[in-house]
């Protein structure tokens, strides 16, 4: 499988396989500065690295019932995948499948006990009790589109596997 991972100078590299999400880098750089330093958080899995710093901090649903504030983000930021290579699953990256996740998210905007205080290129982010924030109709609108565009970047991710990678790599990919 050497020359068809995703790694720079193999046959199947491209730069889609390294995507650089401005956008979505500048909004989680700008979280710190909504947040109260000893806020308590539960978040997705992949978004843990970012706010790591915080003294109270859990990957989503844990402690997400004394959690102050919660954050998702439906992104699929990984690029195609032939399936011979380890690398991560949408289920280590987000906690849940990408149609789990969806589906934690519109909860989240429907529950009376949340408001979507902070929004951007797909992240959102929760506080509780909160009646300031976007309008609930305005979030759903947008979720539904960043829904219908993160399960088809995840689809497509994963769309070019070769049906044989099972038996030449295993099941971690």
């Amino acid at each position: 499988s050497f020359p068809l991972p995703p790694l720079p100078h193999t046959l199947d590299s491209t730069w889609s396989n390294y995507p650089d999400p401005a956008e979505s880098r500048a909004a989680l750089r700008r979280t710190p500065e909504v947040l109260p330093p000893d806020a308590r958080m539960s978040v997705q899995n992949s978004l843990g690295p970012w706010l790591a710093h915080r003294y109270d901090i859990a990957a989503f649903p844990q402690r997400s019932e004394t959690a102050q504030f919660v954050m998702f983000r439906m992104r699929c930021d990984f690029g195609p995948s032939t399936g011979l290579f380890v690398r991560t699953s949408p289920y280590t990256m987000f906690t849940f499948r990408p149609e789990q996740l969806a589906e934690v998210v519109r909860d989240t905007i429907r529950s009376p006990e949340w408001s979507t205080i902070a929004y951007a290129d797909s992240t959102y982010l929760f506080a509780r009790e909160g009646n300031t924030g976007m309008p609930r109709e305005l979030a759903l609108r947008l979720h539904r589109r960043d829904r219908d565009r993160f399960l088809r970047e995840c689809q497509d991710s994963f769309a070019g596997r070769i049906a044989a990678r099972r038996w030449l790599v295993g099941r971690f990919t």
